[in-house]
This record gives C-alpha cells, sequence and structure tokens, in this order.
C-alpha cells in the first residue's frame, strides 16, 4: 500500500496545536506552565534592564547625588537578580520537563497501540502510518516534539511585541523642542502613522519569508531523511545480532556493502547537494526574514537621533528607546517564525492525529462469559469466511468446526491455507466477514472482549518475551505463585536449576550483564509455560 503524501496545511493550525498541546499536558503535568512563566519573564528582562539602564544614565547626567545613583544602581541589580533566580528556577523545571518529550511523545504512540485491537494494528495503513509518525519525529523533530519550542516562541513573542508600545510609543508621540526643518517632519503626525506602518510592512514581510524558509527547509530535508532511510535499513543489519549468523552463513555481507555503498553515494551526490543547497536557501530567506525587520529598526534609530538633537528628550530616554526598539524586532522574529513554524507543523501534527483517531474494528460485545467449573465449553465456526483487507482472496472460505473444551485437536494444512487465521479468529483477534463464531451456542462478539479472550492461551509462531525475570516472563504480573510457575515450566522441560537465579533469573536486554539470552528452543518452553500458568480453557 502506498503510503498518503502529507495533507497541505490550512488554517486549522491554531486548532491543531492547542489540541497537541492539552495531549502533552496530560502526559507531561506542568510543562507548559513552566514554558510560559519563563518566556514571560525572558521576554520582559530586556525592558527592565533598559529602563533601569536608562535611568541611571539620566540621573548620571542631572548631576544626582551619588546615594541615588546608588539607590537606583542596587535597585536595577536587585531586580535584575530577582529575575535571573526565578527565571533560572523555571528554566531548570522547564528543562527537565523538556528532557521527558520524545519518551512521552513515544508513550502516547503507545498506548494508542495498547488501546487499539489487532485487526487495526494488523492494517497496513496503520503500520505505514505508524511510520511516518515516528519518521516525523525522530528524524524531522515536527509533529507533537516541536509544540513547546513554537509555543515558547509564541509567548516571548506576543510579550515582547505587547510590552514594547509603553516605550516605543513614547518614541513616536516626543515632539522636538526645536521647531522647523527636519525637527517638523519628525514631529509630523504622518511621521507616527508612516513609521508604525513600516513596521506592519516589514513584520508581515518577514513572516511571508519565514513561511518560506520553513517549507523549503522542510521540503528538502524530507528528501534527505529518505536517503537516510534507505542507508539504515541496511546499516542496521550489520548491529542485529539476531541476524548474524545468515549475514555469514549466505555471505550477505557483500549485498549489503554493496547496498551500502549505492545509498551513501545517493546521499552524499544527490542528498547532501540537496540538503545544503535546500538549507542555503532556507537560511537566506530566513536571513532576510530577520533583516527585514532591521529595516524597521534603523528607521527608529534616525528618527531617535534627530529627536535627540531636537531635545525632544533626554540621553537616558534615546537609551531606552533604542533598546526597546531593539528588542521589540527580536520578540517580532519570534512572532515570525513561531507563526511560520505553526504553519509549516500542521500537516504533521494532521499525521499524528490521523493516527490516533483511527477508529478500532472490533464490536464490542458486553455480556459476560458464563464461569463453568466444569470447563465444558463448546466453540463452533459457522461457515466462517474471512479476507484480509489488503488480499483480494478469501484466506478462510466457507469453514466449519466444532471445537470443544478438553478436547486435543491438531490443525495441519499447507502454507497459506489459513491455520494462523483460523487461530486468530478463534482468540478473536479478527472478526469474520461471513459466518458467525458462537460460544456456547452464542455469538462470540456479544460477550465482552476482556472475558472471551480470559478463556484463551495461545503460543504464536511470533511470540514475545518481555525482558523481566523468569517468573515474571512466566506469569505475566509482577506478583505471582511462585509454586505454579516452577510447575509449569517443569512441565515444559525446562531446567530451571541451570538457570543462575531460578525464577529471579533476568531474560537479557541490550545493556544488562546480569541477563541471561536463552535460546530460541527454551523461550518457547517459557511461552508454552506463560499459557499453561495462565489456566485457560483453551490452550492453543
Amino acid at each position: 500500500m502506498t503510503m498518503r503524501s502529507e495533507p497541505k496545511p490550512d488554517r486549522e493550525f491554531l486548532r491543531l496545536q492547542w489540541r497537541g498541546m492539552r495531549l502533552l499536558s496530560r502526559y507531561i503535568p506542568h510543562f507548559f506552565a513552566a514554558v510560559t512563566w519563563h518566556s514571560i519573564i525572558m521576554a520582559i528582562t530586556p525592558y527592565v534592564v533598559v529602563w533601569f539602564a536608562a535611568t541611571v544614565l539620566d540621573a548620571l547626567v542631572d548631576g544626582a547625588a551619588s546615594s541615588t545613583l546608588c539607590g537606583l544602581s542596587i535597585a536595577g541589580l536587585s531586580t535584575g537578580a530577582v529575575l535571573s533566580l526565578v527565571g533560572g528556577i523555571l528554566k531548570r523545571f522547564k528543562e527537565s520537563k523538556w528532557e521527558q518529550l520524545y519518551q512521552k511523545v513515544d508513550r502516547v504512540l503507545m498506548d494508542v497501540l495498547l488501546e487499539a485491537d489487532h485487526a487495526t494494528i494488523d492494517d497496513r495503513y496503520t503500520i505505514d502510518l505508524l511510520a511516518k509518525v515516528r519518521e516525523n519525529t525522530d528524524a524531522l523533530g515536527a509533529g507533537l516534539v516541536r509544540l513547546p519550542d513554537l509555543y515558547q516562541r509564541s509567548v516571548r513573542g506576543i510579550v515582547g511585541v505587547a510590552a514594547a508600545p509603553l516605550t516605543v510609543g513614547a518614541l513616536l508621540v516626543s515632539r522636538c523642542d526645536a521647531s522647523g526643518g527636519v525637527y517638523a517632519l519628525v514631529d509630523h503626525p504622518a511621521t507616527a502613522v508612516l513609521t508604525a506602518a513600516l513596521l506592519v510592512a516589514t513584520v508581515g514581510g518577514s513572516l511571508v519569508l519565514s513561511r518560506r524558509a520553513e517549507r523549503v527547509t522542510s521540503r528538502e530535508t524530507d528528501a534527505v531523511v529518505a536517503l537516510d532511510r534507505s542507508y539504515y535499513a541496511f546499516y542496521d543489519v550489520m548491529f542485529d545480532a539476531s541476524k548474524a549468523a545468515d549475514v555469514r552463513l549466505y555471505r550477505q555481507d557483500g549485498a549489503i556493502g554493496r547496498y551500502l555503498d549505492r545509498a551513501d553515494r545517493a546521499f552524499f551526490e544527490k542528498g547532501g547537494i540537496k540538503r545544503r543547497r535546500g538549507f542555503g536557501i532556507g537560511g537566506v530567506l530566513q536571513a532576510l526574514a530577520a533583516g527585514s525587520t532591521a529595516i524597521w529598526w534603523g528607521a527608529v534609530l534616525c528618527l531617535a537621533t534627530i529627536k535627540l538633537h531636537g531635545g525632544a528628550f533626554t540621553f537616558g530616554e534615546t537609551l531606552l528607546f533604542v533598546g526597546a526598539a531593539v528588542v521589540l524586532w527580536e520578540r517580532a522574529d519570534d512572532c515570525c517564525r513561531s507563526v511560520a513554524g505553526q504553519y509549516d507543523n500542521a500537516p504533521y501534527l494532521k499525521t499524528m492525529f490521523a493516527f490516533l483517531d483511527i477508529p478500532h474494528r472490533l464490536y464490542q460485545g458486553s455480556l459476560t462469559t458464563e464461569k463453568r467449573a466444569d470447563r465444558d465449553y463448546e466453540i463452533e465456526f459457522r461457515r466462517v469466511t474471512f479476507t484480509y483487507p489488503d488480499r483480494p482472496k478469501a484466506a478462510l472460505n466457507d469453514v466449519s468446526v466444532t471445537l470443544c473444551a478438553g478436547q486435543r485437536l491438531a490443525i495441519v494444512g499447507e502454507n497459506g491455507s489459513g491455520k494462523s487465521t483460523f487461530v486468530k479468529l478463534l482468540c478473536r483477534l479478527y472478526d469474520p466477514d461471513e459466518g458467525a463464531i458462537t460460544l456456547n451456542g452464542i455469538d462470540i462478539r456479544k460477550y465482552r472482549y476482556s472475558d472471551y479472550i480470559a478463556l484463551v492461551s495461545a503460543v504464536f509462531q511470533d511470540f514475545r518475551l518481555l525482558a523481566q525475570p523468569l517468573g515474571n516472563a512466566v506469569a505475566g504480573t509482577m506478583d505471582y505463585d511462585r509454586e505454579r510457575a516452577t510447575k509449569c515450566l517443569d512441565h515444559v522441560g525446562l531446567n530451571i536449576a541451570a538457570l543462575p537465579d531460578g525464577l529471579d533469573t533476568p531474560l537479557y536486554r541490550e545493556g544488562d550483564e546480569n541477563g541471561v539470552a536463552v535460546s530460541l528452543g527454551d523461550a518457547q518452553k517459557i511461552a508454552i509455560a506463560r499459557a499453561l500458568y495462565k489456566d485457560a480453557p483453551l490452550i492453543i
């Protein structure tokens, strides 16, 4: 199945960002509150510093007493120290939360997979969509993981721009003591209007250029990621111990080496050039975006110089106005980059939410299964037909059979004849397209799903054992009956005495020096013991 391309961004980017932030807030509590307060402090601190510097300068020029100068200096240093202290505490708290970001986004995906039914997980569209979400997250840093940075820029930009009129506005309305000539021109109301209009124009131009830069960078990055994917598909094989025997026995190292060389050349000859060229264009556009805002700052500097010469305000006020204009320039750039980034990030959020919103397919019944001490359960397939969504031919066609608890039955057939499909339908991992499966005469779809699967234990061809102590792996729980687990392992022929710590022996996971790597045969025995420990009426 061909994966659908990224949806085009639209004006829903704010709604998508709000939904993403609410989702992350559930997994990382107080994260956005810390980001908000830290961004506010970072936005207002430069204005406070400039204001105190301007006040001290005016007091110095006016010949203020040393006690006054000391008081102002101490007040400025104290305020700066408090802001730095609070900002530092918030920054540390924010960064401690930020470190969890990628892990928590993975947890979001895992929770969806754990709650989804097997038919949904096994669907090719779901598999491809999940791969795309992971690629967007890990390779591009897009989607949910980009939201905190965009939000931080937004808060810092909005607060900084909102605070600027308190100082920059005074620059535009102040009038010179001198009259005539250039002083009359800068005092004219039209000059203030034109300066404000220039700000709007430069910010608008910066926004357009920032959005263009985001699109160029994203497009060229996607091309490089595609080449990276091809390269690492073979690269990872060389570090997978489970594939080492095949690689050596069938001399696949030569083929892998050739594929790596080919992908490597494509990356540096094509992808590398594209990346350098794309990032170069994106970087130029981003520089032009910042430079367009600098045009306004230059106009403000000229205006402040003329008004200072004309006696409109003092040296300290000039420092305040020019410093505020510089901060406003930076905060306006934050706003532009934030909006452009939110717009560019919208398609990746859409892909994420498309995965989160995949509907479940299995009907969830409400009946409880009958708890029978004699385990007299009868399961019947009544003319069952099933076809996988991406297959033209039915995997099972008009199958009828009756199974009774306690009966021993082998299902035998050629490869592709539908044995695994039969078992998955029996476990209710899928629902039949036609016909019905009944438990003691009642369609199993009418039973509560958790109640029905409690009646079934199964060991699949592709079973998985978690990297945990042996006893926990058998019981499937943290607290378990050790005697019962030992009997199940004895029953399947696993020699517990040969293990260093018996039931407490940890199964191997990468990086664990104490873990034991069991053979495939012993792993199968542990999986069968796990099925026996469940003590279900039907064991497959």
